[in-house]
C-alpha cells in the first residue's frame, strides 16, 4: 500500500480483531518497531566500525535514521529513569490535547507491553527471531551477487551486510506500491557506495550489473 500505509491498516485489523482500543493496537506496533530499533542500532553501529564514512547521500540517510533512533533511546530511558523529565515533556504536549492526549495514552500502552516483554523474558525470543531473518537477508544478497555478475569484491558478505542494514531506511521511505523504485534506486546507491569503499569507480559494464541486480 503507497506510503507505508498497511502499519495502519495493520493495527485498525488488529484492534477490530481482538476488540482493543486503536491506540493499544497502535502501541502494539509501536513495541514491535521499538525492539526493531535497538537490534538496527547494534547493526548500524557494527556497519560504521568496518566502513569508512564517505560523503554520500546514502550515508547520510544511515546517519540520520541512526542519530534520530540513539536520540530517541536516550530520551525514552531518561523518561523512564526519571520523572519529572517525562512529565516536563507530556505537560507540553498536552498543550495540544487533540493530539497529545492520543499520543499519551499510546505511550501508556507501549511501556506496559514493553515491561511485560522483559517481566516474561520474552523479549529474548523477539531478539533471537529477529537475528534469523537478519542473517538469511545477508545470505539471499549474497548468492544473488553470482548470477547479477558482480565481481569481488564488491559481490562479497560485506556488502550483502551492506545492503541489509542499509533496506532498513530504503523501505521506511514512502513510496508507490511495493516501494517500486525507491527500493531499485535504493540498493542501486548503495551497491555504488560499496565499490568505491573498495576504491573502485564502476565503469558502465558494472553499473548494468548493479540495475540488474536491483
Amino acid at each position: 500500500i503507497p506510503g507505508n500505509v498497511g502499519e495502519g491498516v495493520k493495527a485498525w485489523h488488529l484492534s477490530r480483531k481482538n476488540k482493543v482500543s486503536f491506540m493499544r493496537s497502535i502501541a502494539a506496533l509501536l513495541a514491535e518497531k521499538w525492539i526493531d530499533a535497538h537490534l538496527f542500532l547494534i547493526f548500524g553501529i557494527a556497519f560504521l566500525f568496518f566502513q569508512p564514512f564517505r560523503p554520500q547521500p546514502v550515508y547520510y540517510a544511515f546517519l540520520f535514521v541512526l542519530g534520530a533512533i540513539t536520540g530517541l533511546i536516550v530520551l525514552f530511558y531518561l523518561m523512564q529513569r526519571f520523572r519529572w523529565i517525562e512529565k516536563k515533556i507530556w505537560s507540553l504536549a498536552f498543550m495540544y490535547k487533540k493530539i497529545g492526549l492520543p499520543v499519551y495514552k499510546t505511550y501508556v500502552h507501549m511501556c506496559r507491553l514493553l515491561r511485560q516483554v522483559w517481566k516474561n523474558k520474552t523479549i529474548f525470543i523477539f531478539i533471537a527471531a529477529a537475528w534469523g531473518p537478519f542473517a538469511s537477508n545477508v545470505f539471499q544478497y549474497y548468492l544473488l551477487f553470482t548470477p547479477a555478475a558482480i565481481p569481488l569484491p564488491v559481490g562479497g558478505v560485506g556488502t550483502a551486510y551492506l545492503i541489509s542494514v542499509c533496506m532498513v531506511v530504503i523501505l521506511a521511505v514512502p513510496a508507490a506500491p511495493g516501494n517500486i523504485g525507491v527500493m531499485n534506486y535504493g540498493v542501486y546507491s548503495v551497491l555504488i557506495l560499496a565499490a568505491e569503499n573498495y576504491g573502485i569507480k564502476p565503469d558502465s559494464a558494472m553499473l548494468q550489473t548493479f540495475a540488474l541486480f536491483t
